[in-house]
């Protein structure tokens, strides 16, 4: 599992904004959250492609610092939310539905 945080530097990488320009290249991330970063897992089939996840990120972090507008995002993370509700029996249910 590969996951992309960001430092809080206000001049940094936003990764949630990085998610969009990084599907231009092909690349499905997810957004997380606390601190605000990128996940992917790492299968079989992308670490064979390592080198092109390396060089889209690079391309990407060039292409934000081009371009600032880039940088910033209009949308929330919600992966992970979950471990932040109180009540597990929502959890339960959940898990129920999809091991059926």
């Amino acid at each position: 599992m590969i996951t992309i945080v960001g430092n809080g530097d206000k001049n940094g990488i936003n990764p949630i904004a990085m998610k969009p320009v990084m599907q231009e290249f092909g690349w499905i991330l997810s957004p997380v959250q606390n601190p605000s970063g990128l996940h992917i897992s790492m299968t079989i089939g992308i670490a064979t492609k390592w080198q092109k996840l390396v060089g889209d990120l690079k391309k990407s972090v060039k292409k934000m610092k081009d371009d600032p507008k880039l940088n910033t995002n209009s949308t929330v993370a919600t992966y992970g939310m979950t471990a932040k509700i109180p009540d597990d029996t929502f959890l339960v249910e959940l898990l129920k539905s999809h091991s059926a």
